[in-house]
């Protein structure tokens, strides 16, 4: 693995495969094994077969069982991170920000880690926030 694709394990700590790590002025929370290529994916293809462990949001971030690398986040987090376990209800990362940050905010994200299409998604989002 390059130094690149470690980003998420230099600003978190947390050294799962995938995940979302989304940092403001004073708060910082991580969505492990969060995988945005494939978000972005079904949110071009729509949407598999919606059943226990989707979200509203129709993002399959799965049920609320006993998962590994939320045990291993919780291990690698120091107590300044959020950790947003797997559920059905938990925020999405555009959620979790638009109750973190007053209004107009200005949210930037890394274009080669998030592609456009769910950027796009999220930036409506924000911007109902």
């Amino acid at each position: 693995m390059t130094d690149a694709d470690r980003r998420l394990q230099y600003i978190s700590g947390f050294s799962g495969p995938a995940g979302v790590a989304v940092v403001t002025h004073d708060r910082a929370a991580l969505w492990p094994r969060l995988d945005v290529m494939a978000i972005a994916t079904e949110s071009r293809l729509g949407p598999a077969e919606p059943g226990p462990g989707w979200t509203e949001a129709g993002l399959g971030i799965g049920p609320a069982d006993d998962d590994p690398y939320d045990d291993q986040a919780d291990r690698q987090l120091d107590c300044s991170w959020t950790l947003v376990r797997r559920s059905r209800f938990a925020p999405t990362p555009p959620a979790w920000l638009s109750k973190q940050l007053p209004e107009y905010s200005k949210v930037g994200a890394d274009a080669r880690t998030i592609p456009a299409t769910l950027w796009q998604k999220w930036a409506d989002t924000l911007g109902k926030g």
